[in-house]
C-alpha cells in the first residue's frame, strides 16, 4: 500500500531522513560526506528550503527542512 501524499504549504515543516541498507554508513568517505552536502545546498539555493537542523552520525541523515 502505497503512502499517503505529503501535505505542501509555504511555511511547512519537513522531517526528512537519509538511511543506509540495513543501517549501514550511507557514505563510503568524506568526498561522499562532501558531496551530499553540496548537493542539499544546491536543492537550498535552488528550491528556497530552509534546513534548520542536520545530523552528522554516517548512519543515518535527518534533518528539519522548510519549505518558504
Amino acid at each position: 500500500m502505497a503512502r499517503p501524499l505529503r501535505i505542501e504549504y509555504n511555511g511547512a515543516h519537513y522531517h526528512v531522513t537519509s538511511r543506509g541498507n540495513e543501517r549501514k554508513a550511507i557514505f563510503r568517505d568524506d568526498t561522499d560526506r562532501e558531496k551530499f552536502l553540496e548537493l542539499i545546498g544546491r536543492a537550498v539555493e535552488q528550491f528556497g528550503i530552509k534546513l534548520h537542523s542536520r545530523e552528522k552520525a554516517s548512519g543515518a541523515r535527518p534533518s528539519i527542512m522548510q519549505i518558504s
